[in-house]
């Protein structure tokens, strides 16, 4: 993702006069842009010397960087310590991909300029591409330490808590630099995003909405503020936030992706999707981003341009549950390749275990191959897993009752109509695990009209909507008890974490529940500090008692870090949200 550099100004020092740093947190961060050409005055000098800085310039902003070395270090043999030729010889380096070199170049500006806001957002890129971030917070540290007034080296600092994933150091680092003379908008900015990365939302906002409220016509603020008060389960307002900006300035990829998800809670699938499209278009290719967008789809009745989407995630990761099981049900409900949709369904219950929604899809397969003794175990298995589970049960009814043809078991829950009809959308279906979106009823819309079973041959089933009325507020408590179980683990609290599981079965495939406990108790119990953050969280509702979160999660220790795909399923039990089962995937 990136911001316009000023439209009026050469685009020159390449990737650092340009860059940004993009925090893949939970909010959108801001990006820290340099532009060393912000010192006119000096790019203005007469001479030898100001003539080296401008060919300087003009090379980079052609890619000719071994002519934009040559000048800058001109410009360095006649001012040996100039900042600005410093740094454009690390741009030079940096264009052509050597950025170990263009790293210590960037150490040579900061011993001249240790506390100059540009040379150390210049030294904070170039440390992350180079992998060597923890070095960069130690130096930027030192740098404070010894310049502790100086508010530049502190937000710096703040920032690359942020990238290393601490942000509770953040929130202390940064809070101390608002307080600073000379601290302005963008700190104050940087301190709502750190809060909200510490899951602490509704201090977010009042920070940020003080930024929009002293700034009414800048759009500094609206990006994290509708992340901020999306967080707090309050879509309407993070939508109006992502209206007022969009028309301020050209929003980023990571901003689409929020209008989506702000749209999805909204129940506007059609415009979520429209959302997902316009971040693909904007930003690079990405997985978790092509899913979402096959799932808007699904959602929003476009079933056939859903399984192209779902697809798509597939071609990018094979095992993708939420695909491989939408996928299935989608060809299964169109009698599309009706062996790959077996293979898929089959393959999905590999990879996330046994699991009642996705043996309810393994059965809608099985139904439309016409394999009417394999869908009857596999929808009992699934009431065995889940003697609730409302879907399987009367799909299992139909079939014992054969009161209907084998694929008719599928297509007559509810009777026949258009999915296309934007007044209409999908209703979910008892595989809405990982969200498929149409009904095992819908199949009848799906299905040719001469395939369509009699509407009378079996009584239709009440249609629900697509998001009840008391989804959103589901999502909000769902969100409260995934932030109290991540403050959980990361405080070492064993017996706040385990309260959070559903006590009668082991979150775990294969492990006992005794042993899980004793497993959980003996690494929760080791010294040291651990720090636990997620991002990127979806959503996807299941039933009325069942939701499924799926979000990247990073893990770490004095010793050890990781970063994985995890995936919980969660049961209201007694009025409360607790974790049934859960899975990892580390990337």
């Amino acid at each position: 993702m990136t911001d316009m550099i000023r439209p009026h100004r050469p685009r020159a020092f390449a990737l650092i006069a340009s860059f940004s740093l993009c925090l893949s947190l939970s909010a959108q961060a801001a990006p820290i842009v340099f532009d060393p050409l912000d010192n006119t005055e000096t790019l203005m000098t007469p001479g030898a010397y100001g003539d080296d800085l401008k060919q300087g310039t003009e090379a980079l902003a052609s890619g000719d960087s071994v002519a934009a070395q040559a000048a800058f270090m001109r410009a360095l043999s006649r001012r040996p310590d100039d900042v600005v030729a410093l740094l454009g010889v690390a741009s030079s380096m940096q264009l052509r991909g050597e950025r170990l070199a263009a790293l210590n170049w960037t150490l040579r500006a900061i011993k001249q300029q240790p506390t100059d806001a540009k040379v150390l957002e210049a030294h904070t890129r170039l440390s992350l591409e180079n992998g060597d971030l923890p070095a960069a917070i130690e130096r930027v540290r030192s740098i404070v330490s010894a310049h502790p007034a100086a508010v530049p080296p502190g937000q710096a600092l703040g920032r690359l808590y942020l990238l290393d994933r601490q942000p509770a150091k953040a929130v202390d680092e940064l809070t101390r630099v608002v307080e600073l003379p000379g601290s302005d908008a963008t700190a104050r900015v940087d301190l709502g995003k750190a809060l909200l990365s510490a899951g602490r939302a509704d201090e977010a906002v009042s920070v940020l909405d003080q930024v929009r409220a002293e700034m009414p016509g800048s759009s500094l603020a609206l990006s994290p503020l509708a992340r901020a008060e999306f967080a707090r389960a309050r879509p309407e307002i993070a939508l109006a936030h992502l209206t007022s900006l969009e028309g301020l300035t050209s929003m980023s990829a990571s901003d689409y992706v929020l209008k989506g998800d702000v749209l999805s809670a909204l129940s506007r699938h059609q415009d979520a999707a429209d959302a997902y499209a316009r971040a693909a278009d904007t930003g690079p290719a990405d997985t978790l981003l092509a899913l979402k967008h096959a799932q808007a789809l699904d959602r929003a009745g476009r079933g056939d341009e859903a399984l192209a989407a779902y697809e798509d995630v597939l071609a990018r990761d094979a095992d993708n549950l939420v695909a491989l099981n939408n996928a299935a049900f989608l060809s299964a409900t169109r009698r599309l390749d009706l062996d790959k949709a077996l293979e898929r369904a089959q393959r999905s219950l590999r990879v996330g275990g046994e699991q009642a929604a996705l043996y309810d899809t393994l059965a809608t397969v099985q139904i439309a191959r016409g394999d009417t003794e394999a869908a009857r175990q596999s929808l009992q298995q699934a009431l065995k897993l889940d003697p609730g589970h409302a879907s399987a049960r009367e799909r299992l009814a139909n079939l014992t009752s054969e009161a209907a043809p084998a694929v008719a078991g599928v297509a007559q829950a509810a009777p026949a109509r258009t999915v296309e009809s934007p007044a209409e959308p999908a209703t979910p279906r008892a595989s809405d695990v990982m969200a498929p979106v149409a009904t095992a009823a819908s199949a009848t819309a799906a299905a040719p009209p001469e395939e369509e079973a009699p509407v009378t041959a079996a009584p239709a089933a009440p249609e629900r909507a697509v998001e009840p009325v008391d989804a959103v507020q589901d999502q909000a408590d769902l969100s409260d008890a995934l932030e109290r179980w991540r403050m959980a683990w990361q405080g070492e609290q064993y017996n706040a974490y385990v309260d959070a599981y559903v006590a009668d079965t082991s979150p775990i495939a294969g492990m006992s529940r005794k042993r899980w406990e004793q497993d959980r108790q003996r690494k929760l119990s080791k010294p040291g500090r651990l720090e636990i953050t997620i991002e990127s969280v979806e959503w996807t509702r299941i039933d009325d008692d069942t939701w499924m979160s799926r979000f990247v999660q990073h893990y770490a220790s004095s010793n050890y870090r990781d970063k994985s795909l995890k995936t919980l399923t969660w049961s209201r039990r007694d009025g409360q949200w607790r974790i049934e089962s859960e899975a990892a995937k580390t990337l």
